[in-house]
């Protein structure tokens, strides 16, 4: 992860060996989110390997193929977020992908709504993970954790008082 101003980036992969229990899909994907703190807004960029667009099952409140979800590595939570009932997966080459810009961070997700401020605690403690449905493995093909960010930018968590959604906290140089 790494901090760019009010942008947070989040660089993540994910495979069969993370699904709970674990799938025996030849997929993989790479995937990154940016998230603007001051707007609760990501954008999400995910490349698929080894799933054709014919091999998506949709599953959940909108019947959709990927969805992230609140829970910590090894276990199943639920559905927090859709980013793919606001967009579709395309061809890319040989590959599939997933693209979409200013996604809300809660609220009305299609047939459910999730809370923004909880999502953004998720996230921040590395809380949610991706995961993807295939014809093949109904069960959940490929999974990714989200990973903490504030491990990631070296610091514990948010300090007692502090409000991550009140201003921006200056960023040590470099940054």
């Amino acid at each position: 992860a790494s901090a760019q101003g009010h942008i947070l980036d989040i660089v993540f992969g994910m495979r069969a060996q993370n699904v709970v229990p674990a799938s025996d899909s030849d997929a993989r994907a790479t995937g990154r989110i940016s998230y603007n703190h001051h707007t609760f807004r990501y954008d999400i960029d995910l490349v698929v390997t080894g799933v054709g667009l014919d091999d998506l099952l949709g599953t959940g409140p909108n019947s959709t193929p990927l969805h992230i979800y609140q829970g910590s590595r090894g276990q199943n939570g639920d559905i927090t977020l859709d980013p793919s009932n606001f967009t579709d997966f395309v061809q890319d080459g040989d590959d599939i992908r997933l693209t979409a810009s200013t996604l809300q961070l809660g609220g009305p997700q299609g047939a459910f709504s999730s809370n923004i401020f909880d999502n953004e605690d998720w996230l921040y403690t590395g809380q949610l993970y991706i995961q993807l449905y295939t014809v093949q493995h109904p069960n959940g093909a490929i999974r990714g954790q989200l990973p903490p960010i504030f491990k990631q930018l070296g610091m514990d968590g948010l300090e007692e008082g502090v409000d991550p959604t009140g201003p921006p906290q200056p960023i040590p140089a470099p940054a």
